[in-house]
């Protein structure tokens, strides 16, 4: 087995839905590429038994934690509101090429992309057994 890897052989976008594709799976870790369009997004979800690490390799996204309704946007929202003027999400951050994000064990997150080019993302989550649960 390598241990080098070329991330541009993991780049494949569709314009249906975000692309992942899987480097590699231990007992200790899994490295996921992402290849995210504009309007397309990883769906709020958290790992129970395990920690999410994102590295941004390309274009630009907002990213969510900590929060309830991604799905229901139809629009990239900074600061989007329910009738009554309450805010939907606590944290909603720019990230573009170059960040890197680290989500605790439990800890709930979603990405949109925001950029003409993809947003791609490199997901290693530990261990790689980590179980993904989305929030509906």
């Amino acid at each position: 087995m390598t241990n080098i890897f070329h991330i541009q052989d993991y780049i494949d976008s569709s314009d249906e839905e975000a692309v992942k594709k899987r480097i590699g799976t231990t007992d200790l870790r899994r490295i996921l590429v992402w290849t995210i369009n504009k309007g397309q997004e990883i769906q709020n979800h958290y790992h129970p038994d395990g920690e999410d690490l994102w590295y941004i390799t390309q274009g630009k996204g907002i990213y969510y934690s900590n929060i309830e309704e991604l799905n229901q946007l139809d629009e990239v929202d900074l600061e989007p509101t329910d009738e009554k003027g309450n805010k939907l999400f606590k944290s909603p951050r720019y990230i573009e090429e170059g960040d890197m994000i680290v989500f605790s064990q439990g800890m709930n997150h979603a990405v949109k992309a925001t950029s003409d080019e993809p947003l791609v993302i490199i997901s290693v989550l530990t261990p790689g057994s980590a179980k993904k649960v989305f929030i509906e």
